[in-house]
């Protein structure tokens, strides 16, 4: 190996861990227990049935204020005709703070805004298709949210200031009223800051980490990751 090349190699290498451990540092707070409703836990993913539903409670609740970013893997095995909800950053009292994720057999669709409201702001984009696996994360910065969808930005909004409360969950898989998604979730993740597109390319790619071990525990995530359990 020349110098140069040995070079480059410690200064990519330096980079991963300054990467890494940044990221790292940014998962929500202390450990946190997902709650379990009739889903299935097997080699890293979640199988969601009839009635399934993960429930995430923050540590910290959010508001249209607050900038941070939830990342998932999916896999849809039907679409309903109707609304299929996805993720839901939200909570039981009308007028809390609510994100929303959902897709149907016409299009996926993200709306910012109140719960129980009616003026929300939409980001929309082509429906997903049957047994292929998406990377979806939901980046909120600067009172604008943006929805990415393996790596591309397939829209952005601002973030509804119509909202009263503080949303103290996330739900995945539907809401505290319904559960209505099929398929499979995996790499389950919340960060108390919004990331940046280098690093939703990073974590999608699995690039720029020092090692398959480190890279592991923060895009692979054959276990629930730092911040969840």
């Amino acid at each position: 190996m020349t110098r140069k090349r040995a070079a480059d190699t410690i200064f990519r290498m330096k980079r991963s861990f300054i990467l890494f451990f940044t990221l790292m540092g940014a998962i929500s707070g202390s450990a946190q227990s997902l709650e379990l409703r009739n889903t299935q836990e097997k080699d890293g993913e979640y199988h969601f049935k009839e009635n399934s539903l993960i429930t995430y409670p923050l540590e910290n609740p959010v508001t249209y204020e607050d900038s941070f970013s939830v990342s998932v893997w999916v896999q849809y095995d039907s679409l309903l005709s109707e609304k299929s909800h996805l993720i839901n950053v939200s909570d039981e009292p009308c007028g809390t703070f609510q994100q929303t994720l959902y897709a149907h057999a016409g299009k996926l669709e993200f709306f910012s805004g109140a719960s129980c409201g009616s003026d929300f702001n939409y980001i929309t984009t082509k429906a997903p298709q049957l047994k292929k696996w998406y990377h979806y994360v939901i980046v909120t910065h600067n009172k604008t949210v943006s929805l990415y969808v393996n790596t591309n930005k397939v829209g952005s909004t601002p973030v509804s200031t119509s909202a009263t409360d503080t949303a103290k969950r996330i739900y995945f898989g539907g809401h505290h009223t319904y559960a209505e998604f099929f398929g499979r979730l995996k790499n389950i993740a919340f960060y108390n800051k919004g990331l940046t597109e280098q690093e939703i390319i990073n974590i999608y790619t699995n690039i720029n980490f020092p090692t398959k071990t480190e890279a592991g525990l923060y895009t692979k995530r054959q276990t629930v990751p730092p911040g969840f359990s």
